[in-house]
């Protein structure tokens, strides 16, 4: 005879409409993705009308279709073609309301993919016009697991309540909110992150938004947190007191611009998996004071340029900081501009490369100890010290410099150091010097006699305005490689001797220019002239002034 299989079956928690022996059955519809280039010149929802989503004013989820038919367009925007969902619109001067509804009255069931769903509406609005979504309780998000990009892009809404949106099942609020620059209320209430892993970019760009509360949210399976509140720069407070970050890995830049921010307590922050921390502070321009002891940072690798812009920060502990791991620090406090002290003893820094721009703009630093930095694989201190203003004092005396290259900037307009040991530097590998003691008005001696410049190839402004120093010892320097050599002993005026061998010469020098430009005491009665502004002699070199031509001897030993 006949057999029959009856299949017990709950699919999307639809109401049974036919029955087949015990057990019934509802094939539902659900609202269509995105498909292909969205942005605000595509049309929304693949109508064929022209409805751009830029131009569209409103957007209101209801229960029926009821008033369709009197709309001045409409279409399917069911996923599967079915006829069960429609979206119908009119039109409002230069704009367009939408309404959607499912035609068995029930709410609209979201695509499992809902990403882009409401990116770049209404963002050709007119100033003082916003858009609005309206009716969200109507859309069913039960089955939703992607809601990357949702209302991102330029909409041009001032307020959004997401509270009644079922997200227990997405996993993704990737740059979910990202450049809504318009939106001021943002309802997150009741919210369901417990299964979200991705909250990169989820709020960058929000910049007037000045209140935000995800103080309910579940971050426990959340492993990225890359730019999460980027440019909030209008938020003044932030409440993660519950944040659960055992299982994040990047926090690259997350609070990058929130420049309102006076205090941040991540006391509450489990980062044991964490591997980068690249500008995470930067920017945040009013921040005053941050206490990181608690921070799990043995996984870390990268902390380039983490506080950097953090102008009135004046106390930060770092005490707990475990940096064994990290390989680049470029950048990390500069512009910390009222810093006055900072404790770096228990920084490990056996696999650091780069310490670039480190202390840069650091203006207001009066100490700093270095003395556990081991440097032995570092490459770059351009600018390590860069405007430090106050530094009177720093020991570099275990610094290892073997494989440094660049070196350029290194002490730039520290003004005030007069105290500072060389001694340990190895500077064979070095080609760049320019800047190296740029401005450095403070000394009035400069013990470099163990330096190695034969790889140098550019001491641009390396002693210029060293205004205090009376006799300098380059005697070891070889300058075979050097082509660049402007500038290097600009209104060095106190300047009585240079003591150099037979090892500084210029040959490659292309550009010499205001080499020796107000170096008044440098003037000799028995000098030769050279030829040309850019000919420097090894015995003899031109100064360049226009008040007193003259010249004066290189005296060898």
């Amino acid at each position: 005879g006949n057999y029959y299989l009856w299949i017990k079956a709950k699919l999307k928690n639809k109401e049974t409409k036919k029955t087949y022996g015990v057990y019934g059955f509802k094939v539902y519809s659900c609202l269509r993705k995105n498909e292909g280039s969205v942005g605000s010149g595509s049309n929304f929802l693949a109508n064929t009308y022209n409805i751009k989503r830029s131009k569209i004013k409103n957007i209101v989820f209801v229960r029926g279709t009821e008033g369709y038919d009197r709309a001045a367009g409409y279409w399917d925007v069911s996923a599967q073609k079915n006829g069960e969902i429609l979206a119908w619109y009119n039109q409002d001067g230069d704009y367009y309301n939408v309404w959607i509804g499912a035609k068995d009255g029930d709410k609209v069931i979201a695509n499992d993919d809902c990403s882009y769903l409401f990116s770049h509406v209404g963002c050709d609005m007119p100033i003082g016009i916003n858009s609005k979504i309206e009716g969200l309780n109507n859309l069913d998000t039960s089955n939703t697991t992607n809601m990357f990009r949702m209302f991102a892009t330029n909409t041009k809404m001032e307020e959004l309540d997401l509270s009644g949106l079922n997200t227990k099942n997405v996993t993704s609020m990737k740059e979910m909110f990202m450049s809504s620059r318009s939106l001021i209320n943002l309802n997150l209430n009741g919210l369901n992150t417990k299964n979200v892993t991705d909250m990169s970019w989820m709020f960058d760009g929000c910049t007037l938004l000045s209140n935000l509360d995800v103080s309910s949210f579940d971050t426990s399976n959340v492993t990225d947190m890359f730019q999460m509140f980027d440019g909030c720069e209008s938020l003044t407070s932030l409440n993660l007191s519950n944040f659960n970050t055992e299982n994040v890995l990047n926090m690259r830049a997350m609070f990058y611009g929130c420049k309102g921010l006076t205090y941040l307590n991540l006391n509450g922050f489990n980062n044991k998996k964490l591997t980068n921390m690249i500008l995470m502070f930067a920017r945040c321009e009013n921040l005053e004071s941050l206490d990181l002891k608690n921070f799990s940072t043995s996984n870390l690798t990268d902390m380039a340029q983490a506080f950097l812009g953090c102008k009135k920060l004046t106390n930060l502990n770092l005490s707990g900081f475990n940096t064994s791991n990290v390989t680049d620090m470029h950048g990390m406090f500069m512009n910390c501009e009222s810093l006055e002290s900072l404790d770096l003893s228990s920084f490990v820094t056996t696999n650091v490369i780069s310490f670039a721009n480190m202390f840069m703009y650091c203006r207001k630093l009066t100490s700093i100890n270095l003395t556990s930095f081991n440097t032995s694989n570092v490459t770059d201190m351009n600018s390590m010290f860069w405007c430090c203003d106050k530094l009177s004092d720093i020991d570099l005396s275990r610094f290892n410099t073997e494989n440094v290259i660049d070196m350029s900037g290194m002490f730039y307009q520290c003004r005030v150091l007069n105290n500072i040991t060389l001694n340990s530097f190895d500077t064979k590998k070095v080609t760049n010097m320019a800047n190296m003691f740029y401005r450095c008005s403070g000394f009035e001696n400069l013990n470099i006699t163990n330096f190695d410049t034969s790889n140098v190839t550019n001491m641009k402004d390396m002693f210029s305005q060293c205004t205090k120093l009376t006799d300098l010892d380059i005697s070891n320097f070889d300058t075979t490689n050097v082509t660049n050599m402007e500038g290097m002993f600009f209104s060095c005026n106190a300047l009585t001797t240079i003591y150099v061998s037979n090892k500084f010469v210029t040959t490659n020098v292309t550009n010499g220019s205001s080499m020796f430009c107000f170096c008044y005491k440098l003037v000799g009665s028995n000098g030769t002239a050279c030829d040309g502004s850019n000919n420097i002699g090894i015995q003899y070199a031109r100064i360049d002034t226009a008040e007193t031509p003259g010249y004066f001897t290189l005296k060898t030993n």
